[in-house]
């Protein structure tokens, strides 16, 4: 099942390439004949929980920020730095305040699954041609949280709220994708924003560790596949 959910992330992840290329042709952006110093990016991220961490959670959603500065001037070799926040599923109950009045008043209680990740690795990429394929790792840490607030059902804010389970453990990712390149100007120059749009399949994503506090912490091993698409700029 893990093979296949990975396989699955990274031929959705080459189709949504292949898609986004077209319309990047349709909207006249141009290719980019040179690599710049660095590249910096968000991105949208799907998550598929993997082995014993997916009977805990569901599948998570996210974003995520990155930079990857050259070395060497090829263009072939980069450090890529990146940060993620997902989320893997929530859930709302609708309950009474208190025994003692009973249900007269009721609030909301709220409680989300959650998993902040910062990493650091090395990135290679084929660094000429309209689209262009890349390989990177990292490791770094992820910090694993469950939180629950309470808010009454007419309130916008909740008030009160409390952490039920945290845990910082290292954790790692591999995976690879492609760069579609491109710039907004009709002809790349000094002052030329330089764009790229990434897909990229994470078939393994693992960190390991914790207590068995809560449904997020029983599984001793969090393992998940995932597909991102990226938005990349940057100066000339």
């Amino acid at each position: 099942m893990s093979r296949r959910l990975s396989l699955l992330a990274i031929a959705l992840a080459a189709m949504l390439a292949s898609a986004l290329r077209a319309q990047n042709e349709g909207l006249g952006l141009k290719p980019i004949p040179t690599n710049p110093k660095a590249w910096a990016g968000a991105s949208l991220i799907f998550a598929l929980p993997q082995g014993e961490f997916r009977s805990y959670v569901n599948n998570g959603w996210g974003i995520g920020l990155d930079l990857s500065p050259n070395i060497g001037h090829s263009g072939a070799v980069q450090l890529r730095i990146e940060g993620s926040f997902l989320q893997y599923g929530d859930e709302t109950k609708h309950v009474c305040l208190s025994f003692t009045i009973g249900c007269r008043i009721t609030v909301d209680v709220h409680t989300s699954n959650n998993i902040a990740a910062f990493g650091v690795g090395p990135q290679l990429m084929v660094p000429h041609g309209p689209v262009r394929p890349y390989a990177t790792a990292t490791a770094g840490f992820s910090y694993f949280f469950t939180r629950s607030s309470v808010q009454g059902s007419s309130d916008a804010e909740p008030f009160a709220q409390s952490t039920n389970f945290d845990d910082w453990i290292f954790s790692w990712t591999a995976g690879g994708g492609v760069y579609i390149p491109c710039a907004t100007g009709a002809s790349p120059s000094p002052s030329t924003r330089r764009c790229a749009i990434t897909a990229t399949a994470r078939p393994s994503t693992c960190a390991k560790g914790a207590s068995p506090t809560t449904a997020m912490a029983r599984s001793r091993s969090r393992r998940s596949a995932a597909a991102r698409i990226t938005w990349r700029s940057t100066s000339a």
